[in-house]
């Protein structure tokens, strides 16, 4: 019989594992409580071990942390500006990724103007190590990056990326490659670190279709994310992705980057 960690693994390399491995997002509170008896504030490593232990899962999700040091800047008891200067509010219903409201980037001048973070800063892995620690192979370590889109759309609001698709291109090539070169490098750390598999977070769709059309797809996002995937892939990682929406239009050339 397999372990969690290996069953999964098998599976994602082209095995065939002795069951269905089962892994999932653990992102309600309710059932934090329910299950291991408490809720957590914000997502972290070792109540998602422990649940996903408790509920027999074979992967959990890690996601990366802020510099060390950093401090977030509150706005009211709800609301707060990231890293990405994108402002969030807190909301029980969205927890733990909260939604975002207000965004910094709206022309080339505050583009011109911005400093992205430094994806190297130190602090970042420190999630991932105590998940590492804590899982102690017990379970198959997912470490998580966004993708080319979602991460850019959140700084100018998916309005604002439309248009400027039109009216600026090149500023959006620049966003979208500020934020491909953010995760590869945290990408790069993440295998470092020992992570089992990357996977990516990007939403590309709504109910309806794509959230951009599927030839601005190709052309803005499409060549960024296959940089991504293959960098990981050259690292010696299998690759996940998570993609909320309607992607179908787009979902050839989504898969021929895993390949």
């Amino acid at each position: 019989m397999l372990t969690p960690r290996e069953r999964f693994l098998t599976a994602l390399t082209g095995g065939v594992p002795d069951r269905v491995p089962i892994f999932d997002f653990l992102f309600d509170q309710a059932l934090y409580q329910h299950v291991i008896g408490r809720k957590p504030e914000d997502y972290n490593c070792e109540d998602a071990i422990e649940l996903s232990l408790a509920l027999g899962l074979d992967a959990v999700y890690l996601p990366t942390g802020a510099p060390r040091g950093y401090q977030r800047q509150w706005i009211d008891a709800d609301t707060y500006a990231t890293e990405w200067g994108t402002t969030r509010q807190r909301n029980p219903a969205s927890w733990p990724i909260d939604a975002p409201i207000a965004f910094p980037i709206q022309t080339r001048a505050d583009w011109d103007n911005f400093q992205p973070p430094d994806p190297w800063a130190a602090g970042r892995m420190d999630p991932i190590e105590d998940g590492l620690r804590l899982a102690d192979g017990r379970l198959a370590v997912l470490g998580s990056v966004g993708g080319p889109f979602t991460p850019s759309w959140e700084q100018t609001g998916i309005d604002v990326f439309s248009m400027l698709i039109y009216d600026d291109p090149e500023l959006v090539r620049a966003i979208l490659r500020a934020h491909t070169d953010f995760s590869i490098a945290i990408a790069r750390q993440l295998v470092a670190a020992g992570v089992d598999a990357v996977l990516i977070s990007d939403d590309f769709g709504w109910n309806g279709g794509t959230l951009v059309s599927p030839p601005h797809f190709r052309e803005f996002i499409l060549p960024l994310f296959v940089e991504l995937v293959s960098t990981v892939r050259s690292l010696g990682k299998p690759v996940l992705l998570h993609s909320c929406g309607n992607v179908n239009e787009i979902l050839d050339e989504i898969g021929r980057a895993h390949v």
